[in-house]
């Protein structure tokens, strides 16, 4: 009988780790003992997974995931040993993220963005992950960024403007085409595809005119206006990642919504590594397995839905 592979042999580990962390009978350590004892490979994956568990950088980077609950049960099920139960002790922080898409208008879920039609026509584009209350009046048309991006393709309406409003920055458009981005840092990013936004709020001193072709962030990046690179910002909306001499972190984050499980990057020297490249996002692994061999990394897969990348 062949050996299994080592996706094979990781999942036989984590599976263990997961059934040895209640109580345990007699026939249950029997059998792992002779699992252990059949192969050193056995006893060298079981040591990754009690490594990783251990780990505090993956707890915080668990943590710091607000998953949707579809995703967070999926996650539950099937990353017993490593990810699910660091997420069922960490339920509190973890929650978070799932209480603003119970509450939200609309949610988009994990895999490709979403597309709304308000009552005035006009239309949202939401990226994966991403959540939206909509507040519409007699007066304004309001529209509130949760989490993730939105892109907002506004019909005109003098009589009502159209604000898009993201942790205290307001982004106001009479008829464009605009996205604007909750950042993992606390920044807020507006980008501009067609027309004029005005961009005000979250302590700015004075309203910043964005047009077609200009970008901004506001916040812990904060930048005053600049060009705009339609291919890099706007990809998403036509299911491409596009990244110029981005961080490998920041690439994975992105990467990170279209998939229902977890993506990891191991070690400030791979997360820093700036890459570039183009893929469609239909296939979260495959574009993982690409930046690997892209960075001379290496990918580790526990139970189908957690990928950690690691040199």
């Amino acid at each position: 009988m062949s050996a299994p592979d080592t996706q094979t042999l990781q999942q036989q580990a984590t599976d263990w780790f997961a059934r040895l962390r209640g109580t345990v009978d007699a026939e249950t350590q029997a059998a792992f003992a002779l699992w252990q004892a059949a192969d050193p490979a056995h006893a060298a994956a079981y040591a990754r997974v009690v490594a990783l568990w251990d780990d505090p950088d993956l707890a915080a980077a668990l943590f710091a995931s607000a998953a949707a609950p579809r995703r967070m049960t999926s996650m539950l099920r099937r990353i017993a040993a490593v990810a699910l139960l660091l997420i069922g002790i960490g339920g509190t922080l973890h929650l978070s993220g799932a209480i603003v898409t119970l509450t939200a208008d609309h949610v988009a879920g994990a895999g490709l963005p979403q597309r709304v039609t308000l009552e005035d026509g006009s239309l949202l584009l939401l990226d994966a992950g991403s959540a939206v209350d909509i507040d519409y009046s007699a007066k304004t048309r309001g529209v509130t960024l949760q989490r993730g991006r939105v892109l907002a393709d506004v019909q005109p309406d003098k009589a009502r403007p159209f604000i898009v409003t993201a942790r205290g920055v307001t982004a106001q458009a009479l008829g464009t085409v605009y996205s604007v981005t909750l950042g993992r840092d606390g920044d807020t990013a507006v980008a501009v595809r067609e027309g004029v936004v005005l961009v005000g709020g979250a302590d700015k001193a004075a309203p910043m005119v964005l047009r077609a072709g200009d970008s901004a962030t506001i916040g812990v990046a904060a930048e005053g206006a600049k060009m705009l690179d339609e291919a890099d910002d706007f990809a998403w909306a036509d299911g491409r990642l596009v990244f110029t001499n981005r961080p490998l972190g920041d690439v994975v984050a992105q990467l990170d919504r279209y998939w229902g499980g977890q993506i990891w990057v191991r070690g400030d020297d791979l997360t820093g590594l700036r890459v570039s490249g183009s893929y469609r996002l239909n296939n979260p692994p495959e574009v993982v397995a690409a930046l690997a061999a892209a960075t001379g990394a290496q990918v580790a897969s526990y139970a189908g839905m957690l990928l950690i990348l690691s040199r």
